[in-house]
């Protein structure tokens, strides 16, 4: 079974359910077969660290930027930060500005190595200029795949379990929170080549999230 971008009412065919009913249906025929977190950890995989946040100060935005692609290059060059991307909302959220990151595990966090170039101390006076900053640790995928400039990235947020592909087979990667702030329990990422027909929902609920990418995938060591 695939998503129809546009759910619409089974009486009447048309678009017109409430947000929550509408995001529920959703999410509900998107399905994927994931692994479980005993069978994760005990095969002690890599997870995706995903940041979140706000930027509100647009004569220094694209200063900003440009300080967080340097920064990117720091990290990657932390023992076990293998890869990064970095995204932009396309539909206004509270946290508009996308990271997702590569890592070997949790454990890399406590290293000294991490703790020397990164976390919430290695930002400098960009720290207080930065609002709704939210960091997440996801199981799931080892990897994800790298966002071409010309398509777009979706995400369910807090989303339950459904089925793994969107109308036209576009596969659902599932992914689980187990650490860092614990503001996303449990969300769903698709590459997708047209936005359109998703936008509406977005608008009208914010689990559902849209954005393009403005870096591409940044690779330790390359």
């Amino acid at each position: 079974m695939v998503i129809d971008a546009e759910p619409r009412d089974r009486q009447s065919g048309t678009v017109g359910l409430e947000p929550t009913a509408e995001f529920d249906g959703f999410v509900s025929r998107a399905a994927l077969a994931y692994e479980s977190s005993a069978v994760i950890a005990a095969r002690e995989v890599g997870v995706i660290y995903m940041v979140e946040m706000d930027f509100c100060h647009p004569s220094r935005e694209a200063e900003w930027n440009a300080w967080y692609l340097d920064h990117i290059k720091v990290l990657l060059t932390v023992p076990g930060f293998r890869a990064s991307q970095r995204f932009k909302a396309i539909v206004d959220n509270p946290s508009p500005y996308l990271a997702l990151h590569e890592v070997s595990g949790p454990e890399m966090f406590a290293g000294p190595a991490y703790r020397g170039r990164g976390g919430p101390g290695s930002v400098g006076e960009w720290h207080d200029l930065q609002s709704n900053w939210h960091r997440n640790l996801l199981e799931g995928v080892e990897e994800t795949t790298e966002v071409p400039s010309d398509r777009f990235l979706l995400m369910l947020r807090d989303a339950p379990e459904g089925e793994d592909a969107l109308t036209g087979g576009t596969t659902v990667e599932w992914l689980n929170g187990i650490g860092l702030d614990l503001t996303v329990a449990r969300c769903g990422l698709a590459i997708i080549d047209d936005p359109a027909p998703l936008m509406g929902l977005a608008r009208r609920d914010d689990r559902v999230r849209l954005y393009r990418p403005i870096s591409g995938k940044i690779l330790a060591g390359g």
